[in-house]
């Protein structure tokens, strides 16, 4: 499988999760030279996704790739990183930096696999670790607040 495919078959995961919960889903969406994994909305709340399943944890430039694009459209809610790798510290704190500019939650490998084994819902995680960010300023990752 390459790694393309792989990727893929990530979003595609995720994308079909999100949908069984009721949010509409969009799947590789390509405009003005992006492609965008996923984008997801119930109602007027919109976010756009980065799945990335790769050898080494997510560095900041997948952050920042993902932050430039949430700015770029209007009447983005926010943006979410998905990583079967994890994120490097460095990512972590970029996603802290730019909390005041646009709303960035990242789910890691547990994360990940607690959606697919149906241990939460997709919302139900995406709305802690959003009231992690408005209330506390944190982070949080696979349980764990940063």
């Amino acid at each position: 499988m390459t790694r393309q495919e792989r990727g893929h078959r990530l979003e595609d995961l995720l994308a079909d999760s999100a949908e069984w919960e009721g949010w509409e889903v969009k799947r590789r969406v390509r405009a003005q030279g992006q492609e965008i994994d996923i984008i997801m909305h119930v109602g007027l709340h919109y976010f756009l996704s980065s799945c990335k399943w790769e050898a080494e944890p997510i560095e900041p430039i997948e952050m920042d790739i993902l932050f430039s694009r949430i700015h770029g459209r209007a009447q983005t809610n926010g943006g979410i990183l998905f990583s079967l790798s994890g994120f490097t510290d460095n990512c972590i704190e970029e996603i802290r930096l730019k909390m005041a500019a646009a709303l960035i939650v990242a789910f890691g490998p547990e994360d990940i696999k607690r959606i697919m084994q149906n241990e939460v819902k997709m919302t139900g995680l995406l709305d802690d670790k959003i009231d992690q960010v408005m209330n506390h300023r944190l982070v949080q990752i696979d349980g764990e607040l940063k």
